[in-house]
C-alpha cells in the first residue's frame, strides 16, 4: 500500500536534539560543529546534499541550519512539524530498519546509512610538504687571535657650532628630556633577561657573520626597550637604538 505523508506544522516547537546542514561544504560542517560548543564530538551522517548533526542534550544550535526533533529512532523531522499521517511505534521502527530518514517541507525526504557515521578526522586531511635541503652553516670567517687596541675618535666640537641655524634649538638653553617612568621589578628582571639574549644573538650573528641573526637580536633589544625604557640608559645612554649587522 502507498501512502502520501506530508508534514503539518504545530504548536509548541520542540527542542532540536539535531540539525541538519544543506551544505556540501566542509567548512561550514566544521564551523557549525565549533559553534556547537559539545562535550564530545558529534555523530555526523552523511545526506544528499548535506550533513545530518546529531546533538547532545542541552546544545543550542546556531541559527541556519534546520533543527529537527526524533519522532522515532533514526527518523526526523523539524522541530515544528509533525506527520500526517501518523505512525505507530512499530511502523516507525519498520520504516528505518535499514535506513534513517529525515521528513522535511515541499514532500523532500533525505535518506542517510545507518552503519555510516562520518567521523570528524574524514574531513580534514593533512598533506607533507617537502621541507628545503639540509645544509651546514657557513664556515667561519678568519679572525684575530689577538684584540691589540680599541679607539675612539671623538669629533671635535667648534664655537661656530653654537651660532650654526641648522643646529638643534633644543640642546641649547633647556632641560634634559624627563627620564621615562621605572618599571616594576618582575618587568625589569624579564626585560633584562631579553636583553641578554638580545646581545648574545648579536654576538653570535657578528661571529658566525649571519646578519639575520644579529638582526633579530637587535629586534629583541629593541622591542624589550619599548616596555621598559630605563633598560636603554644602561645600554646606549639616555636616548638611542640598537642596530644589527648591516
Amino acid at each position: 500500500m502507498k501512502v502520501d505523508f506530508h508534514l503539518r506544522r504545530i504548536v509548541p516547537i520542540e527542542p532540536p536534539c539535531a540539525v541538519l546542514l544543506e551544505s556540501d561544504n566542509v567548512d561550514d560542517l566544521l564551523e557549525l560543529t565549533s559553534k556547537l560548543a559539545l562535550d564530545r564530538p558529534p555523530t555526523i551522517q552523511r545526506v544528499d546534499g548535506g550533513f545530518l548533526v546529531q546533538l547532545g542534550r542541552g546544545a543550542e544550535p546556531p541559527p541556519g541550519p534546520t533543527r529537527l526533533r526524533k519522532l522515532a529512532e533514526n527518523l526526523y523531522l523539524p522541530v515544528d512539524a509533525e506527520l500526517v499521517p501518523a505512525l505507530l511505534d512499530d511502523e516507525a521502527q519498520g520504516l528505518t530498519r535499514t535506513r534513517g530518514l529525515i521528513f522535511l517541507p515541499g514532500n523532500r525526504i533525505l535518506g542517510f546509512a545507518l552503519a555510516e557515521p562520518l567521523p570528524l578526522s574524514s574531513l580534514v586531511q593533512a598533506r607533507f610538504r617537502r621541507g628545503l635541503p639540509w645544509e651546514a652553516f657557513p664556515t667561519r670567517p678568519d679572525r684575530a687571535e689577538r684584540l691589540v687596541e680599541i679607539t675612539f675618535e671623538e669629533p671635535e666640537a667648534s664655537d661656530d657650532d653654537l651660532f650654526d641655524p641648522r643646529s638643534d634649538p633644543i640642546e641649547i638653553g633647556t632641560e634634559a628630556p624627563l627620564r621615562p617612568e621605572e618599571s616594576g621589578p618582575a618587568t625589569t628582571l624579564a626585560g633584562r633577561a631579553a636583553v641578554g639574549a638580545g646581545k648574545g644573538l648579536i654576538g653570535l650573528g657578528a661571529m658566525l657573520g649571519i646578519k639575520a641573526l644579529a638582526n633579530l637580536g637587535a629586534k629583541w633589544i629593541n622591542r624589550t626597550v619599548e616596555r621598559v625604557p630605563r633598560l636603554t640608559e644602561a645600554i646606549l645612554g639616555t636616548k638611542g637604538k640598537v642596530s644589527g649587522l648591516a
